[in-house]
């Protein structure tokens, strides 16, 4: 009899213990949500430690290609725009000129380069996702940009690969418009009588040779992120009355005109990235990281190819 009593005892006091109770469950999600919190931020971190590395290998592969192509062709870089149409969007790109350096080359053979970038004949190619011209950092990578053009000359409709980095033409301080530009590595020889238009100018070689400031100390490719969406410092979409919608795809032309030497200001006027720094590609292929700390007077130097600017790596490395 008390055997049984006690049998009967234990089972009860085991099935009161065999579940938790509401405030231990509490406790334990408690712990669970806390370690999330804890781990989170930290894998993210590491996400975005990945995508800023394959940030700087897209730049280093297209500097590269740059360089490789410049070797095959006495030095001279591919010509910033193909053709002189008055409209970027009408050019076909340097990019176009690299593609066998970038394992890109079955692109190629789908373009018709007597037609212009964006008609029928071209959107295969240019509709083409070519990831080493994208920052994975950048929001809705890999993007595709559905309109080009300005409001009396524009393209609808499309699907056609965006790029996330830019060739330096010239720079030209924001503050003072009315001086003359400086020459970037891509700008071709000077025109001393100024008879050449800047289209025109455009679609001329560049030559490293004429790179007097070094190699090391000029910026031969920059991230530009996002266009032609705009951002502002605090990474907000600006929304303003002109039209941004000149410069985007990977196979149309840019400008190459920097205006702005604060870093991660403006993705439309200067180098702008979505990490904590904007990347660069210099002259010599090396990649790096500019902070937006960096004085802009040297942001404004490594731009110029002879601006003759005494700097020294450690102010911006």
């Amino acid at each position: 009899m008390r055997n049984n009593r006690t049998s009967r005892r234990l089972r009860e006091h085991c099935a009161t213990h065999a579940g938790l109770t509401l405030v231990e469950l509490l406790v334990v999600v408690a712990i669970i949500g806390i370690l999330v919190a804890m781990t989170l931020p930290a894998i993210q971190q590491i996400r975005e430690a990945a995508r800023l590395v394959q940030c700087q290998n897209n730049l280093h592969q297209l500097a590269l290609a740059s360089l490789n192509y410049s070797s095959a062709h006495h030095d001279d870089l591919p010509p910033l725009w193909k053709t002189a149409n008055p409209n970027r969007w009408d050019n076909f790109s340097w990019r176009i000129d690299i593609l066998p350096f970038i394992e890109a080359g079955n692109v190629e053979p789908l373009l018709e380069l007597d037609q212009l970038p964006l008609s029928p004949a071209n959107l295969t190619a240019a509709e083409s996702q070519l990831p080493v011209f994208q920052c994975p950092s950048t929001p809705q990578s890999p993007r595709s940009i559905e309109a080009m053009g300005s409001s009396s000359a524009s393209y609808t409709n499309l699907k056609v690969a965006a790029c996330d980095y830019y060739a330096i033409f010239e720079s030209r301080d924001s503050g003072n418009r009315r001086d003359p530009p400086s020459p970037g590595a891509w700008h071709p020889p000077s025109d001393p009588d100024f008879s050449t238009t800047p289209e025109a100018k455009r679609t001329q070689a560049a030559n490293l040779k004429s790179i007097r400031d070094g190699l090391s100390s000029t910026i031969l490719l920059f991230e530009q992120a996002a266009k032609p969406t705009e951002y502002d410092q605090q990474r907000n979409v600006r929304v303003r009355d002109h039209l941004w919608h000149a410069e985007g795809p990977w196979a149309t032309s840019e400008l190459g005109t920097v205006f702005e030497f604060q870093v991660n200001t403006s993705n439309v006027d200067g180098l702008y990235g979505f990490h904590v720094v904007a990347n660069i590609a210099l002259c010599d292929g090396s990649v790096h990281g500019l902070g937006a700390d960096i004085e802009p007077a040297v942001v404004a130097a490594l731009l110029t190819r002879n601006g003759r600017e005494i700097i020294d790596a450690s102010d911006w490395q």
